[in-house]
């Protein structure tokens, strides 16, 4: 398999795996603040994990990880967040795998007083970023889900690379 069919198909699936906890919450779930981890809920994870995606998905250049809207319906539905991974995942269906080596121009904050950057990278690259910087944000929600005595599927917030390490230790 090329690797730009194997990123889409690992971005994929990554978003199937959101899609199935999101799904999986109960009533309340998604709103309801962490105390372990500074009042944040899993909408608000749930909520930058797709809006990085979006900034990718939309088509702005360069990309713009850092300009975001908070506080919307994903954040407080888990409806609407089913629904906008699902939309998505159609988008990153319909992608051809030579969009991916595409050059793409990324917008970064470097430091909090605003000062930033624009580099150069790949629509694969950035890809792979979005779902790095996703398994992160899941492993909140993860936790956030078990503080609330929710079954979390074992492989949901771990890296890749965990996983593989305790494959190959096991």
């Amino acid at each position: 398999m090329h690797d730009h069919e194997a990123v889409l198909r690992a971005a994929d699936a990554l978003l199937a795996q959101a899609e199935a906890f999101i799904s999986s919450l109960a009533p309340g779930d998604i709103t309801r603040p962490s105390p372990e981890l500074g009042g944040g809920t899993i909408g608000q994870h749930a909520r930058h994990v797709i809006d990085h995606y979006n900034a990718l998905l939309g088509g702005e250049s360069p990309v713009d990880y850092d300009r975001r809207d908070r506080d919307t319906p994903v954040e407080r539905d888990a409806e609407a967040a089913a629904k906008a991974i699902v939309r998505m995942r159609g988008e990153l269906s319909g992608l051809k795998p030579e969009t991916l080596g595409e050059s793409v121009s990324v917008r970064v904050m470097l430091t909090g007083d605003g000062r930033e950057a624009v580099l150069g990278s790949t629509f694969a690259r950035e890809l792979f970023f979005a779902g790095h910087h996703a398994v992160h944000h899941f492993a909140m929600m993860r936790a956030i889900a078990v503080g609330l005595g929710r079954e979390v599927e074992p492989s949901f917030g771990r890296a890749p690379s965990t996983v593989n390490h305790e494959r190959a230790a096991g």
